[in-house]
């Protein structure tokens, strides 16, 4: 049984980054499992958790942006290096999230009689949310909308800065931050200017969860990656220090956030400037200035170590599982409206044990052999070449 749980680390990990992916899907867990909770703790929750998914979209940017800075540096920008960059994105990302996916297609043809207000196709091409509010069904597959369109777009842009007009990497990376962050900043004060956000709903739908509006989040983890690549010293330089001072960002935003949240919920103002505009912008760079020190922070030890890492490597498995198939399971074992405290604390147990037990399966005997299959065929085409 428990080298059946065991997972492989690898030799390439960095514990630092492992810590900040761990810490997300921790987040974002205790933040789903808000609905199992009684209401007075699911509302603490609430309020002191900073977005789970801030962190995830950061760390995605930094990674894959490395990866981009290193193909335009190291080869040549050519359709086939780009789509030798999507393949190897596509075989890590898509195979898992097709099966969870079909999955509960299945579920919801059979059991519930239909999708209500869902296009499937929408979701296989990931249009679901692009510019406009994802439906309930699936809920948490906003986030992957995000990532793809930012492995399609992003790209593409580079390709073409270097490839086709010649600009050497250093530039077009700086050049397509810029462009990315000051257009999302953008699209989001026209959206807030237009039609201003009066509840929690409509801030979640229309600003946290579109395509359009969160792709600069990501974009500061593509900085990250240009700062980490060009500047490695001055990367390092001060990175306790930055971490600090990112950290002291993040709570402050949080606090702000929180603050003003209630406030309009008390006063029926509205969200306001910040929480709908610049909130996405302030807390994304507050999570880039943690990832100098957090990115240096190679390998660990002890049970933590092991934990942590763990938790990091099938974090994107417990991601598509946790809302959509585990939730509505526990509550066909244990009634959503019980007042049961000692069912609660069952209920809630089981949450966690099922997410995490259930996902590392799911890592080891589907993702991780999905995502296997790019390297074999790079090295049957390195053959055939």
């Amino acid at each position: 049984m428990k080298n059946i749980f065991s997972i492989d680390f690898g030799t390439k990990r960095v514990y630092g980054l492992d810590i900040l992916r761990a810490l997300a899907i921790i987040i974002v867990l205790f933040s789903h499992g808000g609905t199992l909770l009684p209401v007075g703790l699911a509302n603490i929750q609430a309020n002191f958790l900073v977005d789970g998914v801030f962190l995830f979209f950061v760390l995605s940017g930094f990674l894959i942006g490395g990866i981009l800075i290193k193909v335009l540096e190291q080869k040549k920008a050519t359709i086939k290096n780009l789509f030798g960059f999507w393949v190897r994105r596509w075989f890590r990302t898509i195979p898992n999230y097709f099966l969870i996916l079909t999955v509960l297609i299945i579920i919801g043809f059979t059991v519930h009689g239909g999708i209500e207000g869902a296009n499937p196709l929408q979701y296989f091409l990931f249009f679901q949310n692009f510019s406009y509010p994802h439906p309930q069904f699936f809920s948490e597959a906003w986030t992957l909308s995000v990532e793809e369109w930012f492995y399609i777009m992003i790209p593409i842009l580079l390709f073409v800065l270097v490839g086709v007009f010649k600009m050497v990497p250093k530039k077009a990376i700086l050049t397509t931050v810029i462009a990315i962050v000051v257009a999302s900043i953008t699209l989001r004060l026209c959206k807030y200017s237009l039609h201003p956000v009066m509840s929690v709903n409509e801030w979640d739908s229309n600003f946290r969860k579109e395509v359009i509006t969160r792709m600069d989040s990501l974009m500061f983890g593509v900085l990250g990656a240009y700062f980490a690549y060009y500047f490695k010293s001055l990367w390092v330089k001060h990175k306790v220090l930055l971490f600090w001072i990112g950290l002291g960002i993040v709570s402050i935003s949080q606090v702000v956030s929180v603050y003003i949240a209630q406030g309009s919920r008390i006063a029926e103002t509205g969200y306001g400037l910040y929480l709908s505009v610049f909130s996405f912008t302030v807390i994304a760079i507050g999570i880039l200035l943690l990832l100098p020190f957090l990115s240096e922070l190679k390998t660990g030890k002890g049970r933590v170590y092991k934990a942590l890492t763990s938790i990091s490597i099938a974090s994107y498995s417990m991601y598509l599982i946790h809302v959509s198939l585990i939730q509505p399971f526990i509550f066909g074992l244990i009634v959503q409206g019980t007042t049961s405290h000692f069912l609660m604390i069952v209920r809630y147990a089981l949450y966690w044990l099922l997410t995490i037990g259930v996902a590392i399966l799911l890592y080891k005997y589907f993702e991780k052999p999905t995502t296997n299959l790019r390297e074999k065929i790079e090295t049957k085409k390195a053959l055939e070449g």
